[in-house]
């Protein structure tokens, strides 16, 4: 072990023990896609099962093209989000440094890190193309992030200061023409055609409206937290712009890993010499053993038990969030577990007039006003989860988002797909918690 990580160790040996249990509930809704595991055996987030294979396939890759052991490895995973991928890497035992704009995001992974005990991953809060943050790199990881940056070519420079062997990016591209740009998925959403100047090179791209307000917070609401940070709009490359611009900053090879036309999205991978080995059935080269992903309804019962205890102990009076036709249900089960609910927030259309069982009801405009801290969500679709749920992670005063109370209320649930290409999963099928 080296000096490093043994002082790292000691750190965390020593915060271990003061690590607040109840921590996960004040740091906001999640807004991730995809799943870790804590140690107790439940989700996080909760609401999903589904792992992040594109880590995985950078693992595979790099661990048959890297020329030195994991643990003398560093990576730097831009974009890191919530830090699902960064800590999928750590288990090789290469030290991976995480970066991300947002500091409640941040925080989450933080959380995550802490549970499971990495102590190779470090998290940096700020701009991904503000070089002071970066350091030299063995590898680089940049999933979902070049799509949302309005000066991506920028980032390929920083790639090429830091990065000493292999890049491998999942993101959109500019369509190749008109009649793709049609018919793809964000047709409605991208405009004006505009080429940029890289190194005296002109490279075709296309810009892309961000949603929401260009600011990162307004009011009592902040932007969503996978869209871009404060810009009114983000600027794609075409493919074959992105590979010029890469030969540029050093790395002439490239191999095209996937592609889904429809949604413009492509994995690739990128190196200074040599070849990008096929990743096709590789083993993550991984150093410790993370907690073992638990069945579905095994993991829903537990985080259940956990959700009830914690409101119990807090002494919460939580809302209730859904349709006249859940709100009852769950907040009957609420009252069973000695928890009383505050009032139910229902769509516009059907607030109406009068209580719900023993709940007032109030409609989701004035979450604008009363915005509750903890919220249980009580619906029968899966879409009306997923929409509740995005309305509440822009909310800044909600802190937690309880979903094991209504989950087990859901009755059918579409075919699991895969939420960046929009493909079919597969795998066992689908359950309760995956969507």
């Amino acid at each position: 072990m080296t000096m490093r990580a043994a002082a790292g160790l000691l750190r965390w040996v020593r915060g271990a023990g003061r690590l607040d249990p109840d921590a996960r509930y004040r740091l906001g809704v999640s807004s991730s896609l995809f799943s870790g595991v804590l140690p107790e055996g439940s989700y996080y987030p909760d609401f999903t099962t589904l792992e992040d294979h594109r880590p995985l396939e950078f693992l595979a890759v790099a661990g048959a093209a890297l020329r030195k052991p994991w643990p003398r490895c560093t990576v730097l995973d831009l974009g890191c989000g919530e830090g699902m991928s960064t800590l999928a890497i750590a288990r090789t035992g290469a030290r991976v440094i995480g970066i991300e704009g947002r500091p409640a995001v941040v925080a989450r992974a933080q959380y995550l890190r802490d549970r499971l005990g990495y102590i190779n991953a470090e998290f940096r809060t700020g701009d991904v193309l503000d070089g002071s943050l970066w350091e030299g790199a063995d590898a680089v990881f940049a999933s979902g992030l070049i799509h949302h940056l309005q000066q991506p070519l920028r980032l390929m420079e920083l790639v090429g200061q830091h990065c000493s062997d292999l890049a491998y990016f999942c993101t959109h591209f500019a369509p190749r023409n008109d009649a793709q740009r049609t018919a793809s998925f964000f047709s409605s959403m991208l405009h004006e055609p505009e080429a940029v100047d890289f190194r005296g090179r002109p490279v075709r791209g296309i810009r892309f409206a961000e949603g929401g307000d260009s600011r990162e917070q307004s009011g009592r609401r902040r932007r969503h937290p996978r869209a871009g940070i404060g810009n009114t709009y983000s600027w794609w490359p075409s493919e074959e712009g992105f590979i010029d611009a890469m030969g540029l900053v050093g790395f002439p090879v490239a191999r095209r890993l996937a592609v889904n036309d429809h949604r413009l999205r492509y994995r690739y991978c990128f190196r200074r010499g040599g070849e990008v080995p096929d990743a096709a059935g590789g083993v993550p080269p991984y150093f410790w053993s993370g907690p073992a992903r638990p069945m579905p309804e095994s993991a829903l019962e537990r985080a259940l038990v956990s959700d009830i205890h914690f409101l119990k102990r807090a002494a919460i009076s939580p809302a209730v969030m859904g349709t006249r036709e859940s709100v009852p249900a769950v907040g009957a089960r609420l009252l069973a577990e000695g928890i009383r609910p505050s009032v139910a927030f229902v769509s516009p259309t059907q607030s109406g007039d009068g209580p719900i069982g023993n709940l007032q009801a109030r409609s989701h405009a004035s979450l604008e006003k009363d915005g509750p801290e903890f919220v249980v969500l009580a619906c029968s679709r899966l879409e009306e989860l997923r929409r509740y749920l995005a309305e509440l992670v822009t909310l800044k005063t909600c802190r937690y988002a309880f979903t094991s109370f209504t989950l087990p209320e859901i009755g059918t649930f579409p075919a699991l797909l895969d939420p960046i290409t929009g493909e079919p999963v597969d795998g066992p099928s689908s359950s309760g918690m995956r969507y």
